[in-house]
């Protein structure tokens, strides 16, 4: 093939839509020949790993206080290392062109699905992956536009990353709509890449919009300049990214709450429970759900970690009574397989179930509807079932209590939400207000161990 056969290849191709520049200038004037073999080497190099950055002992890593400052920055030598990974995806892909190549490849690494059930990525386990290589025209329309897909996603990344501006999995899905179809076209392989170069999506200047609320005794300072009340707005104020924060102050918290559902997060933060509790100042935060990234990694850096000093306050999770309610828990403290790669920097390892539990829901094994008492559906069963499969759930697994409770569920066929509470003396703040009093104490308090230690003078109202 002539070079203007490449020129006019690249310009008429669907691929070549914005193309980075350095892209077209390739075909006038063709860097060193980089082959298909140096070019694996140098996309998939293990000298940025994932498990290097898990065991990260830079001192100058932020210790995260009751004020936390200077948080989940980027660095532009990682900005750096991704962009030449990207550049020597279009390199080779370029040589190929120039060297009359019939086939385009890149190579990307995906995870093993076939052993998410029954391994367990808790602490740091390598994880089961494989190469594989996408082509164009390749095999089938399919990996055709799997290809482009692909291409396309690395030159907004690489278009990002130059101009040193963060966007958003959306933002990528309406720069070629027709291209990706929906929006888990995006949201598959922005994940895939950043396992394939072994960072955190974070690195490719991408995020997920956040679906987090949060409210509660905090201020927020931004990195513009922006200082916020966390009891500003009755609603809740949405969770801000990590990389947005400058520093948050939490001094005067006794207790962080995850709350499962929105329409409850709501009902608490507009009676301002997090003020009002008899368990001293207090934070509530939901991601409506099963977690967003940006959340988890909000609720990362306010954790307690090894690092913390003892004043640091317990997080506890407020989940439904069923296999859903405790599976978005597990994600929260473990993680998920999808993102296991990122976990590390996501985890709430400290996390403590606070309800709903058995002994919250009835005094005896009988089963009464009228009290809120759900059966489990078909698809309640199977996915408790398949939990108990995984490591977290096992019986010499971490989570003893967790296995129980999906037990007793198949056992008695039963659920619950937590609206049930509302049906209790007092209500759900009532409830909610002596249990946090249990395990917390009030006032700040003092961790001792995993239980926090009561100051003198609390108040009872």
């Amino acid at each position: 093939m002539t070079s203007e056969g490449v020129e006019h290849l690249l310009i008429e191709s669907p691929l070549s839509s914005n193309l980075p520049p350095n892209l077209l200038s390739y075909t006038t004037s063709p860097p060193a020949a980089v082959s298909m073999t140096e070019f694996n080497t140098i996309l998939l190099d293990t000298d940025h790993s994932l498990a290097d950055q898990k065991t990260d002992t830079n001192p100058s890593s932020p210790t995260i206080t009751p004020t936390l400052s200077k948080i989940g920055k980027r660095t532009a030598e990682s900005d750096s290392n991704v962009i030449s990974k990207i550049e020597a995806v279009f390199e080779a892909i370029v040589d190929t062109l120039l060297e009359d190549g019939d086939k385009l490849s890149i190579s990307i690494r995906v995870k093993n699905s076939t052993t998410s059930s029954i391994l367990d990525f808790r602490d740091g386990t390598e994880i089961p992956s494989e190469i594989r290589q996408v082509t164009y025209p390749g095999g089938t329309p399919q990996e055709a536009w799997r290809f482009t897909v692909i291409y396309r996603i690395l030159e907004l990344i690489h278009e990002a990353l130059s101009s040193n501006v963060v966007i958003s999995k959306r933002n990528i899905y309406y720069r070629d709509p027709a291209l990706f179809k929906k929006q888990s076209v995006v949201d598959r392989y922005v994940d895939i890449l950043a396992f394939t170069f072994g960072v955190q999506r974070a690195a490719l200047n991408v995020i997920a919009v956040s679906k987090g609320l949060i409210a509660g005794i905090f201020t927020l300072n931004y990195t513009n300049g922006t200082i916020v009340d966390g009891a500003s707005d009755s609603k809740g104020l949405s969770v801000a990214h990590i990389n947005d924060i400058e520093s948050i102050d939490i001094s005067t918290v006794s207790w962080i709450l995850i709350i499962e559902k929105d329409s409850i997060f709501q009902s608490l933060a507009s009676s301002r429970f997090y003020q009002r509790s008899i368990a001293g100042n207090g934070i509530l935060i939901t991601a409506k759900g099963y977690p967003d990234i940006s959340t988890r990694a909000f609720l990362h850096h306010l954790s307690p970690t090894s690092t913390m000093k003892s004043t640091q306050p317990p997080i506890y999770a407020l989940m439904d009574f069923d296999p859903d309610g405790i599976a978005i828990m597990s994600t929260y403290k473990y993680g998920s397989w999808q993102l296991a790669h990122e976990n590390a920097m996501l985890n709430v390892p400290s996390l403590r179930w606070l309800g709903l539990q058995r002994d919250d829901l009835y005094d005896d094994d009988t089963v009464d509807e009228s009290t809120g008492l759900l059966h489990l559906t078909a698809r309640d069963r199977r996915k408790a079932m398949k939990m108990l499969e995984r490591g977290v759930y096992a019986e010499d697994g971490p989570e003893l209590e967790w296995r129980r409770a999906l037990q007793v569920m198949l056992v008695l066929n039963v659920k619950a939400e937590i609206e049930l509470l509302e049906e209790r003396e007092g209500g759900l703040r009532a409830w909610l207000g002596k249990r946090l009093l249990e395990v917390v104490g009030c006032g700040k308090g003092r961790v001792v161990g995993q239980r926090m230690e009561r100051n003198e003078g609390c108040r009872i109202a």
